[in-house]
């Protein structure tokens, strides 16, 4: 009989938005940007252990970087559950989440910084591309072998991520 392998589908989206000054629309040095980081599994099962790490881009300076607000529907998280080291944005570890299934819990994170004063002019119009991760397991508690009939077998994780399949089998 077949066996079917569920594991959690968790997103997370990015958005940007110039906040100081608002106008004009276009991004120059020294503008604060605001991020916000929406985290969320909208499978049938849930996702446990729970981390978020972004790297943001060297035109955004790294001391400026902040952790400006934390949403969470279940009112567990809050700012100082994530840290800065440098320009990296990480769950604090011990903070690690869980995402219950059907998207009863959404963690949202605003992270606001500002654009280095010198930016080099490659072109009249530069994009700055930044990407937020998220990882997880699919059972609930430490990393252990999951079989007994083979001493290496490990949680799975979903670092493989989209298109090269969630830890092919």
């Amino acid at each position: 009989s077949a066996v079917a392998i569920v594991e959690p589908d968790v997103s997370i989206t990015k958005t940007a938005v110039k906040i100081d000054p608002v106008l004009p629309a276009t991004i120059d040095a020294g503008d604060t940007i605001e991020f916000t980081i929406n985290v969320v599994n909208a499978s049938a099962v849930d996702a446990f252990d729970v981390v978020i790490t972004d790297t943001f881009p060297a035109l955004i300076e790294s001391v400026t970087l902040t952790v400006f607000s934390v949403t969470d529907n279940v009112s567990v998280l809050t700012t100082s559950d994530f840290i800065f080291t440098g320009n990296i944005l990480s769950t604090k570890a011990g903070s690690e989440f869980d995402l219950p299934a059907n998207s009863a819990r959404i963690v949202t994170v605003k992270v606001r910084g500002n654009v280095a004063a010198t930016i080099p002019v490659t072109s009249p119009a530069q994009t700055i591309t930044n990407t937020a991760r998220v990882a997880w397991t699919s059972l609930d508690g430490a990393f252990t072998a999951r079989s007994i009939y083979n001493a290496v077998s490990l949680e799975r994780t979903g670092v493989d991520g989209p298109g090269a399949g969630l830890n092919n089998y």
